[in-house]
């Protein structure tokens, strides 16, 4: 055994600890002081520096309940923002950085500034070389994107909405084994089928269809759908019959949807036997006569 072998071997054996770090344990005496104060009690900021003073498992949690009693309302945690920030500023050359950011992240979140929230966890994901936070953080900002769009006046929920997509696919695309990949990239690829963006929409569709390990089957027949869908208002019938094919045999007998499914793809076989007879090669129509080809029928969001 080389001495590197031997001092990989002795470093398994170590016994291992998972370390994080809580916002609400984290933040400064100094804050802790201010905060009180805000509820009329007087801590003086060496006073709150001793309650930190502990030397057990047992004083941490008694800490962290106290100082925690001061973190209640939103603009209690945009107080732990600002000193999240001043600390980054202070301290560019930290080695715990992005733990500190991912902090700032949380309170932002927690005070209920989202889309300042949004930026920190992406800063927090895409910006620090990678770490143990960072798809915590990039999945975070996605729900940040959400809660930021709920506040938002109806005339601007489009753009964000759209940015929010184009998040979740960067996310996608950066944490692919994260457990929540599967669920984004469906939301994505819908999202996208309903901006009407049909070629990227295909492109989003077969992403989810490539994921390994493959998706369940529900998320399976949405990405055939939506490729049924687009294909058919592209005028792609054939691609269109294998996307509408694809998810038929995905769906039981007895759903729902089954029947619908059905009839788009007897329109999808309609609509390519047409178009090969009016080019003349009708060789390669099937029939279908009695099948309907209204286009109005692909326009609604695919469902699982």
């Amino acid at each position: 055994m080389t001495d590197a072998q031997a001092l990989k071997t002795i470093i398994a054996d170590i016994p291992k600890a998972e370390l994080h770090l809580h916002l609400e344990g984290s933040i400064s005496p100094e804050t802790v002081s201010l905060l009180g104060a805000r509820r009329g009690v007087t801590i003086a900021p060496e006073a709150a520096a001793a309650r930190y003073a502990y030397t057990d498992f047992a004083g941490f949690l008694d800490a962290f309940k106290w100082a925690t009693g001061y973190l209640k309302k939103p603009e209690d945690y945009a107080a732990a923002a600002r000193w999240y920030r001043a600390y980054l500023s202070s301290f560019p050359g930290d080695p715990d950085l992005a733990a500190t950011n991912y902090l700032l992240a949380d309170a932002l979140f927690e005070s209920h500034q989202y889309g300042e929230a949004v930026t920190e966890y992406e800063h927090t994901a895409y910006d620090y070389p990678p770490g143990n936070r960072s798809a915590v953080a990039g999945y975070a900002a996605l729900v940040s994107y959400q809660k930021q769009e709920e506040l938002l006046p109806a005339a601007q929920k489009a753009a964000w909405h759209a940015k929010a997509v184009d998040a979740g696919l960067k996310f996608a695309e950066r944490f692919p084994n994260h457990p929540e990949t599967p669920g984004v990239l469906t939301r994505a690829a819908q999202d996208v089928f309903a901006s009407a963006d049909l070629p990227r929409a295909i492109g989003v569709a077969n992403l989810l269809l490539a994921h390994q390990p493959p998706v369940d089957q529900a998320k399976q027949r949405i990405a055939w759908t939506i490729i049924g869908q687009a294909q058919f208002s592209l005028g792609v019938f054939d691609q269109s019959e294998l996307g509408f094919t694809r998810a038929l045999a995905l769906t039981p007998a007895n759903d729902p949807q089954h029947s619908d499914l059905t009839e788009r793809l007897a329109a999808a076989v309609y609509n390519q036997a047409d178009s090969k007879r009016k080019s003349g090669d009708d060789a390669g129509g099937r029939g279908g006569g009695n099948a309907r080809r209204d286009g109005g029928l692909y326009r609604r969001r695919p469902r699982g």
